[in-house]
């Protein structure tokens, strides 16, 4: 705060108990049971420049390691935070720097290879090809969209176009306060036809886990420009801008049938190791070793491949050599798979409900860890009969479901990854609202199941 100063109004000191340092300018105050401190910012550039130690982002510390110079490091992490470097930095860092072409810091400057995989467009004979109109933009977000657009360009991944089919594109903010250019696809994927792949089953991927005690999860860098678009269907991916008609050279997100083609091209690539050792959903593959020897080598063969594909990985988003790593939304260990502790605080703090869209969001996160739960759907039936009425009502009886559910989430057991050669037990239970089983291996649950029953199986008999 050298140059202007921030204003902390005096309500919000008030609320939060600010205590205010005048000589120091520091602000303190207590924040989720954590003392913060508010201090002026960093000196001045001549002051940096003197400084022996300098705070610097994940990003640009990765970045740097690239450099043929000594670099001393002090990393600060949260507790439990999973860091991407995890107990072995310096076979790690002898990996990377071996495949240092696998993760470079941006994706370089031209198109990828045209492989056997690419996204074809096939439009529905005899349909109106669509011509929109471009959005309206204030000035600031007109130049955002167009920075966008020349980078792009500056990569060669869009071209100027005369196609006679165009949608509009958009801004999207981002988490980051940054912006993403989206296309307005819906009027191109009407006309489209559509082509079926099979998507992985998530329940299926991580059954294959089993005795593994490594992992590591690597991610791809931009995976859908990965593609290219099939030679002479790049007109019918054209959009609008204030500035003119552009069309895409690989694949843009929006496009009908995007994710089968990107899992097409997954499938095919990594096909002999799938199952292996490695399993893989859209653009994120999971390897998975019975130890670290091992797992090293399945590294290799991985990077190998994405090294002769000129495929790239992200590496701020990676976790290598890690004996857990977060993968869809699960936290995977080697004697089992437990919750993300993030999406159960995300649904132990969710505020009681008041519409009916509440409470379909809350009954949809949830239902993501259905299979932790003993009794799931009977815990939430009343919450589920709720969405039956005409009106929201919200009595004691949703409101005991729906402090149970955020209970049972709260304390369910860590499931374990099941053995194929092992025996199954399974233990089924019914009441007069639905039934239950439980599918255990060794005296620990694999899966929970469970099914409301609608009013006229609950009058059947029990055998039924």
């Amino acid at each position: 705060m050298d140059v202007c100063h921030l204003i902390l109004g005096r309500p919000w000191q008030f609320d939060v108990g600010v205590q205010y340092d005048g000589r120091a300018n520091v602000y303190s105050l207590d924040w989720k049971g954590r003392k913060l401190r508010l201090m002026p910012g960093l000196p001045s550039t001549a002051s940096r420049e003197r400084a022996a130690i300098q705070l610097v982002s994940g990003a640009s510390l990765l970045r740097d390691w690239q450099n043929h110079a000594p670099m001393f490091a002090l990393i600060l992490t949260e507790p439990n935070s999973n860091s991407t470097i995890s107990l072995s930095p310096l076979e790690v860092s002898t990996l990377l720097q071996e495949y240092s072409d696998v993760v470079p810091a941006d994706l370089p400057a031209r198109l990828p290879p045209l492989r056997q995989i690419q996204h074809q467009i096939d439009f529905t004979p005899g349909a109106v090809l669509p011509n929109l109109p471009h959005y309206r933009l204030n000035p600031k977000e007109q130049a955002i969209l167009q920075d966008l657009v020349d980078d792009l360009l500056g990569k060669q991944l869009i071209q100027v176009s005369l196609s006679p089919c165009a949608v509009p594109a958009l801004l999207v903010p981002k988490k980051d306060n940054n912006w993403r250019m989206c296309i307005d696809s819906r009027a191109v994927n009407k006309i489209n036809t559509k082509y079926r792949f099979p998507m992985p089953r998530i329940d299926e991927l991580l059954d294959q886990l089993t005795g593994s005690s490594v992992f590591s999860k690597l991610d791809l860098r931009s995976g859908y420009h990965q593609i290219r678009i099939r030679p002479g269907d790049e007109w019918k991916t054209a959009f609008k801008t204030h500035h003119g008609l552009y069309e895409w050279k690989v694949m843009s997100f929006g496009l009908y049938n995007a994710p089968s083609t990107f899992m097409r091209m997954m499938n095919e690539i990594f096909k002999p190791f799938l199952g292996r050792f490695c399993i893989v959903y859209f653009d994120d593959i999971l390897v998975y070793s019975l130890d670290r020897a091992q797992h090293l080598q399945h590294l290799r063969t991985l990077f190998d491949v994405l090294r002769a594909q000129q495929l790239y990985i992200n590496l701020p988003k990676c976790e290598l050599l890690a004996p857990q790593v977060k993968f869809l939304g699960f936290i995977i260990v080697g004697d089992g798979i437990k919750m993300d502790p993030l999406k159960v605080s995300a649904i132990h703090d969710w505020p009681t409900p008041k519409s009916f869209f509440e409470v379909r969001s809350f009954h949809g996160l949830a239902n993501f860890y259905r299979r932790f739960i003993r009794h799931f759907s009977i815990i939430l039936a009343p919450i589920t009969e709720c969405l039956k009425s005409k009106t929201f009502q919200w009595g004691q009886e949703q409101q005991t479901s729906f402090a149970a559910i955020k209970e049972a989430l709260t304390t369910a057991p860590v499931l374990i990854l099941p053995s194929f050669d092992q025996p199954f037990a399974v233990d089924t239970d019914a009441s007069s609202i639905g039934i239950g089983e439980v599918l255990s291996q060794m005296g620990r649950p694999v899966a929970f199941f469970s099914e409301k029953l609608y009013p006229a199986r609950r009058k059947w008999a029990a055998y039924e």
